[in-house]
């Protein structure tokens, strides 16, 4: 079942990220797709109210697989905003697993631990927090990786 509903939350979020037409706005919307697809998932938050223990690992400390396979479909949609179908240098392939990794576990705690002093409660407020603090730290992270780059 966990495999499933993963299935159909990255075929979600990659039809989110085909659905724009900036690397900003790509950014912006797969955060804000994110946060409210999983914080408005009704099993999940049925297994997270009812049956933590079932569910949390999977999320955490076995959560390895998840993460990972997410990781890698961010990754790669960074990967084509830097370098198209180029090859990616190793330290710039680092980076950029390393900010997609940073977003998936960021979304993650505001799954599993939703009250929050962020406003995430709407698609807009989630927009919102992507474009103040999600968008800046992904450029930066990705400009590390440009080709030329260090």
């Amino acid at each position: 079942v966990l495999q499933r509903e993963v299935r159909r939350f990255l075929a979600g979020l990659q039809a989110t990220i085909d659905a724009q037409s900036t690397p900003a706005g790509r950014i912006v919307e797969s955060c804000a797709f994110s946060v409210q697809y999983l914080r408005g998932h009704p099993l999940l938050n049925r297994l997270l109210a009812t049956e933590p223990e079932a569910i949390v690992p999977w999320l955490t400390v076995r959560g390895g697989p998840v993460i990972a396979a997410v990781r890698e479909r961010i990754a790669a949609v960074m990967r084509r905003e830097v370098y198209g179908a180029g090859p990616v240098p190793d330290g710039a392939a680092h980076a950029i697993d390393v900010a997609a990794e940073v977003c998936v576990r960021l979304t993650l705690s505001f799954v599993l631990t939703p009250p929050t002093v962020v406003p995430l409660d709407t698609a807009d407020d989630a927009r919102r927090f992507a474009r103040q603090y999600a968008l800046p730290m992904y450029a930066a992270l990705l400009e590390q990786a440009k080709p030329g780059r260090r």
